[in-house]
C-alpha cells in the first residue's frame, strides 16, 4: 500500500470508528474539501473546517459509515469509489428533526496528497441519492 493509499484509508477507517479528530487529522492544516454537488459554497477550506463538517454530519448520522469500495493511486493522486450509509437519528438538519430514516449513496473522491496529508479532495455523488430516502430533498433544490 502507498502513502497515499494509506492516508485516504486512514480517513475513511478514523471517521468509521467514530475519532473524527484522527480523520480530519489527515488533512493538512490549509486544505481543500470540496463537495462538487453543492457549489464552491461548500468547500472546506482548513482542517478546522473538515473536522467541524465531520461533526455536523456524525452528528446527524451517528451511525454513518462510509466504506472505501475501490481505491487507485498515480502519483500523488487517490481516488476512491465509495459506499455510505446511514441512519437520520441525530441532530435536526435545516430546522427539521431527526425522522429515523436510513440511506445509502455512492461516490467518488479525488484527492491529492503531499507530504502524508490530503492537501485537496473533491468528493463526487448524487445528493438526491441521500437526500430523497430521508424527505429532504425540497431543501437541496430537489
Amino acid at each position: 500500500m502507498t502513502e497515499q493509499e494509506r492516508v485516504l484509508r486512514e480517513f475513511y477507517d478514523a471517521f468509521n470508528a467514530g475519532d473524527l479528530e484522527r480523520s480530519a487529522a489527515q488533512f493538512a492544516t490549509d486544505c481543500e474539501y470540496e463537495f462538487v454537488a453543492f457549489g464552491k459554497t461548500r468547500t472546506q477550506r482548513s482542517r478546522q473546517e473538515v473536522l467541524e463538517g465531520l461533526r455536523n454530519w456524525r452528528g446527524a448520522f451517528p451511525d454513518g459509515r462510509v466504506e472505501a469500495t475501490n481505491v487507485i493511486v498515480s502519483g500523488n493522486t487517490v481516488v476512491v469509489e465509495w459506499d455510505s450509509h446511514g441512519t437520520w437519528t441525530g441532530a435536526p438538519i435545516r430546522g427539521e428533526p431527526p425522522n429515523g430514516r436510513p440511506f445509502e449513496r455512492r461516490g467518488c473522491a479525488v484527492a491529492e496528497v503531499a507530504n502524508g496529508k490530503i492537501v485537496r479532495c473533491r468528493d463526487y455523488f448524487d445528493r438526491a441519492n441521500m437526500w430523497e430516502p430521508l424527505g429532504m430533498l425540497r431543501f437541496f433544490g430537489g
